[in-house]
C-alpha cells in the first residue's frame, strides 16, 4: 500500500513540476523553448534516478553514502510528526534541542546530531529539508530526489538567464555549460546540498544582475537567496558575496575605482582573517584524510596533514588537484575514471578553444576577472581540503560553468559560432 502511493506521488509531482517548467513565466522568459527546458529537465530526473540507483545498489554501505545519511535521518524525524508534533517542530525549527523529550528522540539518529563544526559530515540543515518532503511524498527517497532535481534546475536557469544578459546572440551556447555536462547535470540531481547551493546561487546571481525587478523585491530576493546559501554552504556565500561587487552588469555603470577600491579592501580583509582562514583551512583537511583513512577510502590520494607552516604548499598543489584530479594514470574505481575522462575533455576542449580563438578585441575582462577568479578560489579551496577523488568530482561541480563562461568571455564568438555551424553541416548536411 505504501509503494503504491509513493509511486502515484512520484508522478504526481512529476507532472506538477513538469507542467511549472513549461508554463511559469520564469521559464518561459528565459528564451529557451519549454520543450528543451522539458528535455532538460527531464535529463535531470533520469540523472537523479541514476544516482540514488547508484549509491543504492552499487555503493551498497549506506552508513558512507551522504543521501542515505540524509534520508534515512529524515524518516525518524519526519515520523514524529504524526506522534509527537510539538517535538518534530521544535527538531525542525532548532529550537529546544536540549531538551530531555526532544533530545530523546534525535539519539536515534546517526548524523543529524553532529556539531556544527564537524564540517564533514554536519547534515542537519539538509536533514531538516528531507523531514519536510517526506510528509509531501511518502517517505519515498525518489520523489524527494525529483523536488531537489527541480530545486537545483531552478538554479540553472536562472544561471542561464543571468549571464545570457552578456552573450546576448551567442546566450546558446551557454546551455551546454549549464544543461549538459554530465557530471554537472549528475551531481546536482541527487539528495544532496547542490541543490540548494546551485538554486540559491542561480537566484542570487539573476537577482543581482537583472535590476529591472522593484528595489524593494530585489533586495528581499536577495537576502533570502543568501541566507538559503549560507545555511547550505558557507564558503560559496563568501565567494558569491566577496565577488558580486565587481561582476560587470549591463543595467550599472561600474567604473575602475570602484573596483580598485574593493580590490584592495578585500586584500585587506583577507591579510586580517589569514590566521582564521588557515585554520579552517586545515580543519576541514585533516577532517577528511581521518574519514578517507577510516573509511578506506580508495581514492584517497594524499594523508599530508595541513598544518600552518605548510598551507601555502598545500594550497599550490591544491589547485592543480582541484583542478586536474583524478588522474587517469590513478584512479580507483570507474566512477572516477569516467569524471576524470569529462574533467581532461573539458580543460582540453577550452584550451582549444582559447588558443583558436582567444581575441583581446572581444574580451569582456570584468566578466573573465570574475569567472577566472570564482573558479581558481573554488577550486583551490575545494583541492586543498578534499584530498579524496571520489569527493573532490563531487564539489568541484560548482566550477565548471564558471571556467566555461569565462573562456567565452575572451573568444571572438561570431567565428566560433561560425565553425560551430560549418561543422554541423559537415556532419548534418541538409537536403538541397
Amino acid at each position: 500500500m505504501m509503494a503504491a502511493l509513493q509511486i502515484l506521488l512520484y508522478f504526481f509531482w512529476l507532472y506538477f513540476l513538469v507542467k511549472i517548467v513549461r508554463q511559469h513565466y520564469f521559464f518561459r522568459s528565459s528564451g529557451v523553448s519549454p520543450n528543451a527546458l522539458t528535455t532538460f529537465f527531464l535529463f535531470k530526473v533520469l540523472a537523479g534516478i541514476a544516482l540514488t540507483l547508484l549509491y543504492t545498489y552499487y555503493y551498497t554501505d549506506k552508513t558512507k553514502s551522504d543521501i542515505w545519511r540524509y534520508f534515512s535521518d529524515s524518516v525518524i524525524i519526519s515520523k514524529l510528526f504524526f506522534s509527537h508534533t510539538k517535538v518534530w517542530l521544535q527538531v525542525i525549527s532548532g529550537w529546544g534541542l536540549n531538551e530531555p523529550e526532544v533530545f530523546r528522540h534525535i539519539l536515534n539518529t546517526q548524523n543529524f546530531s553532529h556539531p556544527e563544526s564537524d564540517f564533514v559530515t554536519n547534515n542537519a540543515f539538509i536533514i531538516r529539508v528531507v523531514s519536510v518532503l517526506n510528509i509531501l511524498t511518502a517517505h519515498s527517497i525518489y520523489a524527494n530526489t525529483l523536488i531537489f532535481n527541480f530545486l537545483s534546475f531552478v538554479g540553472f536557469t536562472a544561471l542561464y538567464r543571468a549571464f545570457s544578459t552578456f552573450f546576448k546572440a551567442y546566450n546558446r551556447m551557454l546551455l551546454a555549460a549549464f544543461f549538459l555536462l554530465p557530471s554537472v547535470v549528475f551531481w546536482s540531481s541527487g539528495l544532496l546540498k547542490d541543490a540548494f547551493i546551485f538554486g540559491s546561487m542561480g537566484m542570487l546571481f539573476y537577482c543581482w544582475l537583472h535590476t529591472s525587478l522593484p528595489a524593494a523585491k530585489r533586495i528581499a530576493y536577495l537576502l533570502f537567496f543568501a541566507s538559503v546559501l549560507l545555511l547550505s554552504k558557507l564558503q560559496v556565500l563568501l565567494m558569491a558575496a566577496a565577488l558580486l561587487p565587481i561582476l560587470p552588469t549591463p543595467f550599472i555603470r561600474i567604473n575602475n575605482k570602484w573596483i580598485m577600491v574593493m580590490i584592495v579592501s578585500y586584500a585587506v580583509a583577507l591579510f586580517a582573517l589569514r590566521e582564521h582562514i588557515v585554520s579552517l583551512l586545515c580543519d576541514r583537511r585533516n577532517q577528511f584524510i581521518e574519514l578517507g583513512m577510516q573509511e578506506q577510502a580508495g581514492s584517497l590520494f594524499s594523508t599530508v596533514p595541513c598544518e600552518s607552516s605548510n598551507t601555502l604548499l598545500q594550497m599550490t598543489h591544491g589547485f592543480v588537484d582541484g583542478l586536474l584530479q583524478p588522474f587517469l594514470w590513478n584512479t580507483a574505481t570507474y566512477m572516477n575514471t569516467l569524471a576524470g575522462i569529462e574533467n581532461w575533455l573539458i580543460l582540453g576542449i577550452s584550451l582549444a578553444v582559447w588558443i583558436r580563438y582567444a581575441s583581446a578585441k572581444h574580451i569582456n575582462y570584468r566578466l573573465a576577472v570574475f569567472c577566472f577568479t570564482f573558479c581558481i578560489v573554488n577550486l583551490t579551496i575545494i583541492g586543498t581540503t578534499v584530498p579524496i577523488a571520489g569527493a573532490l568530482v563531487h564539489y568541484r561541480t560548482i566550477s565548471i560553468p564558471f571556467l566555461i563562461i569565462g573562456v567565452l568571455s575572451t573568444v571572438n564568438l561570431e567565428k566560433f559560432k561560425y565553425d560551430i555551424n560549418r561543422f554541423l553541416t559537415l556532419i548534418f548536411p541538409t537536403k538541397s
